[in-house]
């Protein structure tokens, strides 16, 4: 068995308010414009309904790459969550 040691919590716009980064990863190149290519072609990416994903987590990156001295970067956090329940069996 290999338990979970630490949960992580991405960034997301949903979710911003109480968002303390305790985790920086470096995002290269290659997996940023991988990325753009894959979700452009999407109208809620390119902010058609209302949001625009795609300007928003470009500038997050930078400003977390900026924070954690790279060029891009995704921040996440450890915080402490609420414990979980197991659920019964069916």
């Amino acid at each position: 068995r290999h338990p979970v040691r630490t949960l992580l919590h991405t960034e997301n716009w949903q979710d911003m308010d109480g968002f303390h980064p305790t985790l920086y990863v470096p995002i290269p190149d290659e997996a940023f414009y991988r990325w753009i290519s894959a979700i452009r072609h999407q109208p809620f990416a390119r902010g058609e309904h209302g949001f625009r994903h795609i300007d928003y987590y470009t500038a997050l990156l930078t400003t977390r790459g900026c924070l954690a001295g790279y060029p891009r970067a995704a921040a996440f956090s450890s915080a402490p969550t609420p414990e979980l329940t197991k659920l019964p069996a069916p």
